[in-house]
């Protein structure tokens, strides 16, 4: 059946109607009435052809738009993307406006046109639940991933998704003073940056800058502050940010924040190195940064990537997150800012 619920396709000007149709995958979730992710499939074999994906996102687009409105995911599989130029001509079918990360100190690296690794950190490492790019003031749309690499069966690797709405509302229920108290107060994240310029980390590399007047100016700019330490390092305070907001897409209020991600550097990191307080400088409970992250472990989709998946997540809407994974496993990301 195609997207459009129709069993047969049509043509329009040589190109078919239905090249993508609806797939599933057995992870899916199934919260009434959408399925996240939403799942495209080629209609035969003939469709699975770049060429023809392609093709059907310029004459689809509409379809994909709602599914991924609804769902917050969508999730395009067996079609011929089989480099990390193929991916990119993807992301520019779909035509979204570039968002440039600026996310200097972050894990990831260039490979061609918009694409960049999804990050450099090692694969064995977890990456907790996020909104991309939560802890600066500008956030992209959308966040596009590529399997280039897939992980070995049985080797983890999965890169996880949770409704943000879904997560709101168990708060509400479960812990609904800690819920006001981030709706409230916003959240301030804090990182200790090195004082090594050649290192991706250091406040020269993160903040661009070279002394450390600039280095002050900088932060401010980006609604932050820097505290210098007696050792060298520096503490930026990035916030306060946002926890939650209302979504355009869905219409409804979402948990939108990297409080998992940060808990989750804070288990693997030395202390101190990675922070999170609410916006007025009080600290977060580590029973309630626990209690998020099971909140999202029980609500969230692991499905196993497989070679040429793109999924396309409404950052807004859904956050996600990467189970550790033993190699070779290369995922590859791009930032869509509409």
């Amino acid at each position: 059946m195609s997207a459009s619920g129709n069993t047969e396709t049509s043509t329009m000007r040589g190109i078919p109607v239905g090249v993508l149709v609806e797939g599933h995958t057995p992870e899916q979730r199934s919260p009434h009435p959408f399925r996240i992710p939403h799942v495209f499939v080629p209609f035969d074999s003939s469709c699975a052809a770049l060429s023809m994906l392609l093709k059907g996102i310029q004459s689809q687009k509409a379809d994909i738009e709602h599914a991924l409105h609804q769902s917050g995911a969508v999730l395009l599989r067996g079609f011929e993307v089989l480099t990390a130029s193929d991916f990119n001509d993807v992301l520019e079918a779909f035509g979204y406006d570039n968002f440039v990360y600026n996310g200097r100190g972050g894990h990831k690296k260039a490979i061609i046109g918009r694409v960049v690794t999804a990050s450099e950190l090692p694969v064995h490492f977890p990456i907790g639940f996020h909104n991309e790019m939560a802890y600066q003031l500008k956030t992209p749309s959308k966040v596009m991933f590529y399997c280039d690499i897939e992980p070995p069966d049985g080797a983890g690797g999965a890169s996880p998704i949770v409704q943000g709405h879904i997560v709101y509302q168990r708060l509400k229920k479960e812990m609904p003073e800690f819920l006001k108290m981030v709706e409230d107060k916003g959240l301030t994240y804090i990182n200790t940056l090195s004082n090594d310029p050649s290192a991706k980390d250091s406040w020269q590399e993160v903040l661009q800058a070279s002394t450390k007047e600039e280095a002050e100016k900088k932060a401010r700019e980006g609604n932050n502050r820097i505290e210098w330490n007696q050792n060298g390092t520096a503490s930026l305070f990035m916030g306060p940010r946002i926890g939650t907001k209302f979504c355009k897409s869905n219409g409804r209020t979402v948990w939108f924040n990297s409080i998992g991600a940060t808990y989750e550097l804070m288990l693997i990191s030395p202390p101190g190195e990675h922070g999170i307080s609410f916006g007025d400088g009080t600290p977060l409970n580590e029973k309630f940064l626990a209690a998020c992250n099971r909140i999202m472990e029980e609500e969230k989709v692991a499905f196993k990537w497989r070679k040429g998946d793109v999924l396309i997540i409404d950052n807004d809407a859904v956050l996600h997150a990467r189970e550790p994974s033993k190699p070779p496993r290369k995922i590859l990301s791009a930032l869509a800012a509409n």
